[in-house]
């Protein structure tokens, strides 16, 4: 698999952190395709402008941005990714009054942001593995190889 352009030239791995920033960054560079995915409702109304990106971000094509989306597409609709779309999609803040208009406390808003994070991390991997997985079958069976 080719490097990731964003993270070229970088020598410490990536935070799942950072790669959730980074995937918010790329699915917006991609609203030109479709509505955006922000629903008005009750929650909304907490939500802020979205900060500025810390870092200038050309998303490109990347299969591990791709992979991730995927990841979070396959998340559902439970509380994991409601939380996580509160705190990434929708930049609600404070977090204590979002956690009060889930019904949870503050602390276990932050426990399912880092088990939604960590989840679409592995899930992610796995993606990528499995796409690789299958490129290699794929070459082999044609006996093509491609760059």
């Amino acid at each position: 698999m080719t490097a990731d352009p964003s993270t070229v030239g970088t020598n410490k791995p990536e935070t799942t952190e950072e790669l959730c920033e980074r995937w918010l960054a790329w699915c917006r560079s991609r609203r030109m395709f479709g509505p955006p995915p922000v629903k008005e409702n009750v929650l909304a109304r907490l939500q802020k402008a979205p900060p500025k990106p810390k870092r200038e971000f050309d998303p490109g094509c990347s299969p591990r941005m791709a992979a991730f989306h995927m990841a979070y597409l396959s998340l559902g609709d439970g509380q994991q990714r409601r939380v996580f779309d509160l705190y990434y999609v929708h930049h609600v803040r404070p977090v204590k009054a979002a956690a009060d208009a889930l019904g949870i406390s503050r602390v276990h808003f932050y426990r399912l942001l880092a088990e939604a994070r960590q989840s679409l991390s592995e899930r992610a991997a796995a993606i990528e593995h499995d796409v690789e997985r299958t490129r290699a079958v794929v070459i082999d069976v044609s006996g093509e190889s491609t760059p």
